[in-house]
């Protein structure tokens, strides 16, 4: 009985990984996909760090979006700097404009925001 356990138990945990695929869609793991990309929603969350004393250090965005059909997606933003943090695809920033690659269900990239800009500063009430 035990054995027929242990058999099962092995059984178990090794079948489901000859199930799972590494690539998307069909694609080999090296090929990005081609043409214009579309979305059906964007999220963005916005990120501080704050000092000791409440002063922001800095800022930053993670834009997510869920995504309806794989290739090039353009995205705008005041970013100093981008990150993909989906795949290994380089982002393109030129200006306020983000290009991107997306090849899976969804994407996230972070752009960083220049604090003394106009676009990076928190405004806080609290009563």
């Amino acid at each position: 009985m035990k054995r027929m356990i242990a058999v099962m138990t092995a059984i178990v945990l090794v079948v489901p990984t000859f199930l799972v695929s590494a690539t998307t869609q069909n694609q080999s793991p090296d090929e990005k996909p081609q043409g214009d990309g579309s979305y059906s929603e964007k999220h963005e969350v916005v990120y501080a760090t704050l000092d000791s004393s409440g002063n922001q250090e800095s800022m930053y965005i993670v834009n997510n979006f869920n995504i309806e059909k794989t290739g090039k997606i353009i995205d705008y933003g005041p970013y100093t700097s981008v990150q993909n943090l989906t795949n290994l695809y380089e982002l393109k920033k030129d200006g306020n404009k983000v290009e991107l690659i997306a090849d899976e269900d969804q994407f996230y990239y972070e752009g960083t925001i220049k604090i003394n800009s106009c676009h990076g500063t928190l405004m806080l009430i609290i009563n």
